[in-house]
């Protein structure tokens, strides 16, 4: 039986309040005691309110906190007997659970826990206990909160259930423990201990049956799953909502991890987990994907047929989401005292989400004869925490991550989409990833870019490492080195006239720094047969070490080519607190350099001190906002602890942060933030490390409304090019743009003149990280009134240039000269995956 040991109450950090206008004058049957991890119970008196009901309030967590009855109170048990035990509850907060206690040799011990739900009234509750121990002198039950919070109890009741319970196996044999939990009402009354009823209902075959039926093992590890803690910390916001904005939670669907967040373009979310970081899940071979409304608020599971955690992933040109790689084994479980290993083994098969059936598709290859070098094949090595580029010919290019063995992987993954023609007799077929010899694949340099390398589609056509990976040093030690300052641009691109092999050859056995022919881009100044450097140093970066899981991000618009990077620590130095450094580099300067950027603002602990001074955070969210501005928010202060509430705005214009609302709920490893239809900001998950060492993973959602949300009314895009989307199915019918195209949108702005219209492209966010994620100004060709000014028509021009929008589904957003913009409305840019026919 597990055993949860709680100390002695150590400094105040519960607040005991009474219920109702006066406190009852009789001494109270209910206590507190905080949990230290070790040692017996020792209680705080709590006193009742009117109706016997004492209530225990957590401003600020730090340690779980019980409600329990207290020793005076308790009651006294026989050996060999079991008993139901049950209390009225209620709580503001999910993270809460009824606890039962029992007292042996003198001490009191928490010795079972059962998970409950939040309730705004009070709430029956109950648990069987036994057959009792010689040991055990007295029981009684409590409720254990988890998190910031507000939970009342009263109305404890025993009653002696011998009669009715038969012995485990039928042996008899006495123990103590939790045998079997359930929904049980009883009258408020003092705590008593009765005898049971002479005679009992049967119980209805129906319900027998029901009660009967075995849960699957994947059931009953959804149903152990921790109960989510929350942590709001009291930040006081004296600035109106125009400047701070404001966060809202959300109740998640239990089990519901979100290791991985892509918007979808009906504007549902698909969360994957996989086996979410539990390798019992893992074992039992328990895959988890949702489909989430955030209108509705409703969840879709999806079938996973493998394990999906930590996989790359990025939206195709027609909606479609391409998975690649995942978890292909869990490293030996660490020593005592040991820090968890990240040898895991990478995944090589690689799936399509079709947001059309909602279901998956593997990608073909042929398995007799994979990585052969004609031959169509799956990823050319396993991927766990590969990187996940879509290219400006709607194709996808992968670097990093760990393969089948464990090992950094090198190879260069390529993907030939299947609205793409390909060349079979190159060995690069439609709608496969391609092997060596074929006429795409690019340079691979036999490099280790590390794990959830951000590479950042440039203008030109070309990848940029921006240095924010995940997991320890970053990668300018290595030998031969892709980065020797933190940060390079690549050309993966091959010299017209020869193969990839003499490529291959060129580059190790000669000048890996010598001069390539770069991409053909139609129109646009960076289209030429311009030369580049096989890697281009881009120098200045500051903490190269230390930004493990920090954010980056082309800044908006994607036009200007300047990328920031924000934050970030080092898994490895557990005891090394996080940056609060930011640095920025301009891409279209000759000779790009890294300038250093404000700070990130102070943010507040779970406790409510405010963050010491100079320290910053780890697992950062950086959002773009339809307003030209980014939404940064989410960290911790080291890896997977101390979490820091602060969320800030920044500028690009004058390059400053804001400081708004901070999200109220802890978010740090394994969560995500991006930006919705309607231009709210969702977070979800966190997989922190508590004190005792144990995981949990939050699933609450919160939803920030940014501060252009209190700024006026807002604009409203009536059509584009005289159409609105039409949902058929599960799939947006839009508009078709191709590139270098015009488009008349129709619109209402009552407030306002339109300021800008912009592209936002769909996030597909895991770990900090969406290299994909860009933000595109069009170009304003004519603003004409309508009918007494009520409805207008805006001419708006797209880029002639796919590096800068790469072809697929976006978000098309009007900014007002107030900084309001509108709902987004779904257009689809580029002849790649064309939506007639697409998916």
């Amino acid at each position: 039986m597990r055993h949860i040991e709680l100390a002695a109450l150590r400094a105040p950090v519960a607040h005991l309040a009474s219920a109702g206008h006066a406190r009852a004058a009789r001494p109270s049957c209910f206590a507190s005691a905080a949990d230290a991890a070790h040692g017996a119970l020792r209680f705080a008196a709590a006193p009742t309110g009117a109706g016997g009901v004492a209530t225990l309030t957590l401003r600020h967590y730090r340690q779980p906190t019980l409600l329990a009855r207290t020793p005076a109170c308790a009651a006294a048990v026989q050996v060999g007997h079991t008993y139901r035990l049950s209390l009225r509850y209620s709580s503001t907060s999910g993270a809460v659970s009824l606890a039962t206690l029992t007292e042996s040799k003198g001490a009191w011990r928490v010795t079972a826990t059962q998970r409950l739900k939040a309730s705004r009234s009070l709430k029956a509750a109950s648990a069987l206990v036994g057959p009792v121990g010689g040991s055990v002198q007295r029981l009684a039950l409590g409720v254990l909160l988890k998190g910031a919070g507000v939970v009342r109890a009263t109305a404890f009741s025993v009653v002696d259930a011998s009669a009715h319970i038969p012995a485990p196996g039928g042996s008899g044999a006495p123990s103590t423990g939790v045998l079997s939990s359930q929904v049980h009402v009883e009258p408020s009354s003092p705590a008593h201990v009765e005898e049971p009823p002479k005679k009992e209902e049967p119980p209805k075959e129906e319900e027998k049956t029901k009660e009967e039926e075995p849960l699957s093992q994947c059931e009953q590890l959804a149903k152990e799953e921790p109960p989510t803690e929350l942590s709001l910390p009291e930040a006081p916001l004296t600035e109106p909502l125009s400047v701070t904005g404001r966060w809202s939670v959300r109740e998640g669907l239990d089990h519901a991890r979100t290791v991985h967040a892509v918007l979808l373009q009906n504007g549902k979310l698909l969360l994957m987990a996989g086996s979410g970081n539990s390798r019992m899940e893992f074992d039992a071979g328990c895959f988890r994907s949702y489909v989430y409304d955030p209108v509705a608020n409703t969840y879709k599971e999806i079938q996973t047929p493998k394990d999906l955690f930590c996989a790359g992933h990025v939206q195709l040109a027609n909606g479609n989401v391409l998975i690649l790689g995942g978890t292909k084994a869990y490293p030996p479980p660490p020593a005592p005292g040991e820090f968890p290993s990240t040898i895991y083994k990478g995944e090589n098969t690689s799936w399509i989400f079709n947001i059309k059936t909602e279901e998956y598709e593997k990608v073909p290859y042929n398995e007799l004869e994979p990585h052969q070098p004609k031959e169509p094949g799956p990823l050319l090595s396993g991927e766990w925490y590969p990187s996940a580029t879509e290219l400006g010919n709607g194709n996808v290019i992968s670097f990093g991550g760990l393969n089948e063995q464990g090992t950094g992987a090198t190879s260069t993954n390529y993907y030939n989409a299947p609205y793409n023609p390909g060349n079979p007799g190159a060995g690069d077929p439609a709608g496969q990833w391609v092997g060596f010899g074929s006429s795409e694949l690019q340079q691979t340099y036999d490099w280790f870019w590390g794990l959830y390398p951000s590479m950042i589609l440039t203008a030109d056509g070309r990848l940029f490492y921006d240095g924010s990976h995940v997991f320890g040093n970053g990668v300018e030690n290595e030998t031969p080195s892709p980065a020797p300052d933190g940060s390079a641009i690549y050309d993966f691109y091959c010299t017209p006239g020869k193969t990839a092999e003499a490529e291959e050859k060129e580059q190790n056995e000669t000048n890996p720094n010598a001069e390539v022919r770069g991409p053909e881009v139609d129109g646009g100044p960076e289209s030429t047969d311009k030369e580049f450097p096989r890697v281009q140093n881009t120098p200045g970066l500051e903490h190269v070490d230390d930004r493990d899981q920090s954010a980056s991000l082309l800044l908006p618009p994607a036009q200007k080519q300047e990328v920031m990077i924000l934050g970030g620590g080092n898994t490895y130095n557990t005891s090394e607190d996080a940056t609060s450094s930011t640095d920025e580099i301009n891409l279209r300067e000759a000779d790009p350099q890294w300038k250093k950027g404000p700070n990130l603002p102070r943010g507040r602990l779970d406790d409510g001190e405010l963050e010491p001074a100079g320290m910053g955070k780890m697992y950062v969210s950086a959002v773009a906002l339809p307003d030209g501005t980014v939404l940064e928010t989410g960290g911790s202060l080291l890896p997977r602890t101390k979490d820091v509430h602060e969320g800030s705005i920044f500028n690009p214009s004058t390059n400053e942060f804001t400081p708004v609302a901070a999200d109220p709920v802890g978010r740090d490893y394994h969560s995500e933030a991006l930006l919705l239809p309607n231009g709210d900001v969702i977070a979800l998950g966190s997989n922190p490390v508590n004190e005792g060492g144990g995981e949990g993973f939050q699933t609450a959602i919160s939803i920030y409304e940014p501060p252009y949300m209190f700024k006026g009314e807002r604009p409203v895009i009536e059509a584009v090019d005289g159409e609105k989307n039409v949902l058929e199915g599960s799939v947006n019918k839009t508009s078709q743009w191709e590139y270098a195209s015009k488009h008349l949108i129709t619109y209402t702005s009552k407030s306002s003149e339109i300021k800008s219209a912009v592209l936002v492209r769909p996030a597909a966010v895991t770990h900090s990280s969406d290299p994909n994620q860009r933000e595109v100004a069009l170009e304003l060709k004519e603003d004409m009134m309508g009918p007494r000014g009520e409805k207008k028509t805006l001419e708006v021009g797209l880029t002639s240039n796919p590096n800068l929008a790469p072809p697929g589904y976006y978000m098309l957003f009007l900014d007002n000269a107030d900084g309001v913009p509108s709902e987004a409305q779904w257009v689809h840019v580029g002849p790649q995956g064309d939506p007639e026919t697409e998916p």
